[in-house]
């Protein structure tokens, strides 16, 4: 990658695809390369593009956990509102009967 001179922000974004599973190494083929050649301003959002496969991938993971961040939060609130609810209840009941 260093003889193609990539901005250190197509590195990250490459190496952090492939770490995660959303790319295979063989996927990253020097012409794929040549098209982020330029400042890491213009080159780092091009990646999930030029890989495509991987963008898919990465799509069908964000929406996973999108899900599972959802089911976690509803799972949050239906545990805590019941009792905040109680509490602030009480706690108005206990001000209104002070004045």
């Amino acid at each position: 990658m260093e003889e193609k001179e990539l901005a250190w922000g197509v590195r990250f974004e490459i190496a952090r695809l492939v770490s995660k599973g959303h790319l295979a190494p063989k996927e990253v083929t020097p012409e794929k390369l040549d098209l982020l050649r330029g400042s890491n301003k213009e080159s780092a959002p091009r990646v999930l593009h030029v890989f495509a496969n991987a963008s898919e991938k990465l799509v069908q993971f964000d929406q996973a956990f999108a899900q599972e961040m959802a089911a976690n939060v509803k799972s949050c609130i239906d545990a805590v509102l019941p009792a905040l609810l109680t509490t602030c209840t009480v706690a108005l009941g206990r001000t209104r009967s002070r004045t």
